[in-house]
């Protein structure tokens, strides 16, 4: 018995993957976006989701790093730099309470637009 329904379950999963929406095909990480209206953003694993409502709209985006990124603190610089609009340094990060806040809870609100942003890192830097 145990056999058999492991057997219609691996069936079944493989039948999603293949015809499926391509959830198999890639890694992928999920950006939540704020509510209302809700939803999620699914990208690929070497991308960043960012995802916020303006005016009742959802605007999402997948964006990978540029290539020459390749250690977390120049990613999280980068994130930064794009979510609160001004230069931020890798240096930084670590000496502001407010930038390891943002990166830890993967949520910025801007306080001069209040648009709430919801955003993702990326899994394979080290």
């Amino acid at each position: 018995m145990f056999y058999k329904f492991n057997k219609v379950l691996y069936l079944s999963v493989t039948l999603t993957c293949v015809f499926g929406m391509n959830i198999c095909a890639f890694a992928q990480n999920t950006c939540r976006c704020p509510n209302p209206p809700g939803g999620a953003l699914r990208c690929d694993d070497d991308q960043v989701g960012f995802c916020n409502v303006q005016n009742g709209n959802i605007n999402a985006e997948c964006i990978k790093p540029p290539l020459n990124i390749r250690k977390k603190k120049v990613l999280y610089s980068w994130i930064l730099t794009i979510l609160l609009s001004q230069n931020i340094k890798p240096e930084m990060i670590s000496k502001s309470e407010k930038l390891q806040r943002i990166l830890n809870t993967q949520h910025y609100i801007d306080k001069k637009t209040g648009i709430e942003t919801f955003f993702t890192l990326p899994s394979h830097f080290d």
